[in-house]
C-alpha cells in the first residue's frame, strides 16, 4: 500500500501534477518510483476535498492522466496483461471523478468564446444551467465522495508494477518505447488532418497529450532536442484543446436543443462548429511539424544523460 501524501508536501520538488524523473540511472527504478509518488500524490488530493474540492479533483484527474501515461509508455516492455491490469485499476480510480468537472469547464469555454451576433440569451440561459449544476455539486459533498470511492483501486498497481517490470531495462528500450508512442500519436494526428472528424480529433489529443507527459518525464535524462520535442506537445495539446473544448461545447448545447428551444441553440452550434474548424485547420501546421521528424530520430536523444554518465537533474525545466 502507498502512503498518503497531500499535494506539493514539502520537500517534494516536483511542481504540480509533472512527471519527474528522480536522480537514478537505474531504468526499472526511475519508473517505480514516479508512479509510486504520483499516486502518493493522487490519495493526498483526498486532503484539499474540503477545502477546495474542485481544485482537489483537477489535481487528482492530471495527476492520473500523467500516471496513466506513463503506464502506455510501457507498451511491449512489460507483459500485455499487466499493463492492461494496471491501465483499467487507473481508469477506474478516475471513473467516479467524472463529469464533475463539466459544468465549470463548459462555464469556462463559453466565456472564453469571443462574442456572437444575437446569442446573448442563448448564452445567458446556459451560464445560468451550469451555474446551478456547479452550485448542487457544490452543496451535495458529491466531489469529495467521488474521491473517497476513487482510492481503492489505486493500492494494488505499486506492487503490479514492481512484479511486471524488468529488472534489467535499459536506455535502448526506453528510446524504443518512445517511438511507439509517437508513431501512434502521429497515426492519429495524419488520420484527424485527413478527415477532421469529432472522434479523429480528440484522438489526437490524447495521444499528443500522453506523448507530451510520457516526455515530460524522459526529459530529465534525455538530450536539448527532446526537451523541444516536448515544449512543441505541451503547445500543441494546448491548441487542441482549443479546438476540443468547442467541441464539448457544442455536444453540451446539442444536448439541450428542447431545453433551449426559441433561443437559436442550433444557429449558434453551427457558429461554434465554424470556429473550431477553422482553429483545427490551423493547428494542422504545427501538427505536420511534429510528425515531419522520423520516430527513430525523435527518440534518439531519449536517455542521452544517462548513456553519457551525467546525473539526472533533480527537476528538470520542461
Amino acid at each position: 500500500m502507498i502512503s498518503p501524501q497531500p499535494p506539493n508536501p514539502e520537500g517534494d520538488r516536483a511542481p504540480n501534477h509533472r512527471l519527474v524523473w528522480r536522480p537514478t540511472p537505474v531504468v526499472s527504478t526511475a519508473i517505480r518510483e514516479t508512479f509510486e509518488e504520483r499516486l502518493r500524490f493522487a490519495e493526498g488530493c483526498l486532503a484539499l476535498a474540503d477545502e477546495d474540492p474542485a481544485r482537489a479533483i483537477h489535481s487528482y484527474r492530471k495527476t492520473i492522466r500523467r500516471s496513466r501515461s506513463l503506464i502506455r509508455l510501457l507498451r511491449g516492455v512489460i507483459p500485455k496483461e499487466s499493463l492492461r491490469s494496471i491501465d483499467s485499476g487507473l481508469r477506474a480510480a478516475v471513473l467516479p471523478t467524472s463529469g464533475l468537472r463539466d459544468a465549470r469547464v463548459l462555464l469556462g469555454v463559453l466565456d472564453a468564446l469571443p462574442p456572437i451576433e444575437g446569442s446573448d440569451p442563448l448564452r445567458e440561459a446556459l451560464t445560468a444551467r451550469w451555474t446551478r449544476r456547479v452550485e448542487a455539486i457544490e452543496e451535495s459533498g458529491e466531489e469529495r465522495q467521488a474521491l473517497i470511492a476513487s482510492q481503492p483501486p489505486l493500492r494494488r498497481l505499486p506492487g503490479e508494477l514492481e512484479r511486471a517490470l524488468p529488472a534489467d531495462l535499459g536506455v535502448e528500450e526506453l528510446q524504443q518505447a518512445a517511438r511507439r508512442s509517437y508513431r501512434r500519436a502521429r497515426q492519429a494526428g495524419r488520420s484527424a488532418i485527413r478527415v477532421p472528424e469529432d472522434e479523429g480529433i480528440h484522438r489526437a489529443r490524447k495521444r499528443i497529450k500522453e506523448l507530451r507527459y510520457q516526455l515530460e518525464w524522459l526529459s530529465g535524462v534525455s538530450d536539448a532536442a527532446t526537451r523541444a520535442r516536448q515544449k512543441h506537445c505541451a503547445r500543441l495539446a494546448g491548441e487542441l484543446g482549443e479546438v476540443t473544448d468547442l467541441l464539448v461545447l457544442e455536444d453540451a448545447i446539442r444536448a439541450d436543443l428542447e431545453v433551449l428551444r426559441g433561443l437559436k441553440a442550433r444557429s449558434f452550434c453551427q457558429r461554434v462548429r465554424r470556429r473550431l474548424l477553422a482553429r483545427f485547420e490551423e493547428v494542422t501546421l504545427s501538427l505536420e511539424s511534429l510528425f515531419a521528424t522520423r520516430s527513430r530520430e525523435f527518440a534518439s536523444g531519449v536517455g542521452a544523460r544517462i548513456l553519457s554518465g551525467a546525473e539526472p537533474p533533480p527537476d528538470a525545466e520542461t
